[in-house]
C-alpha cells in the first residue's frame, strides 16, 4: 500500500492479454491433432508383421482362472 500512496493511485490487477481465447483454442486444436497423429501412427505400426506378433504375444500371455490358454 505504500507504493499506492507514493504514486497517488491504486495498483491495477493483472489482466489477460487480448486474444487469449484464440490462443487457447489453437493450443487445444494442436493438442487434439497431435493425439490423432499419434494414434494413427500407432495403428499403422500395429498393422505390420512385428505389430501382429506383439498382439499375438499379448494374447498368449493371458491365462484364465481355469488355466485355459
Amino acid at each position: 500500500m505504500a507504493e499506492a500512496t507514493i504514486e497517488g493511485r491504486e495498483p491495477q490487477a493483472a489482466r489477460l492479454k487480448p486474444g487469449w481465447s484464440r490462443r487457447l483454442g489453437q493450443e487445444l486444436l494442436a493438442l487434439l491433432l497431435g493425439l490423432i497423429v499419434l494414434l494413427s501412427v500407432g495403428l499403422v505400426v500395429l498393422d505390420t508383421a512385428p505389430g501382429h506378433r506383439w498382439i499375438v504375444d499379448r494374447i498368449e500371455a493371458i491365462e484364465t482362472r481355469s488355466g485355459l490358454r
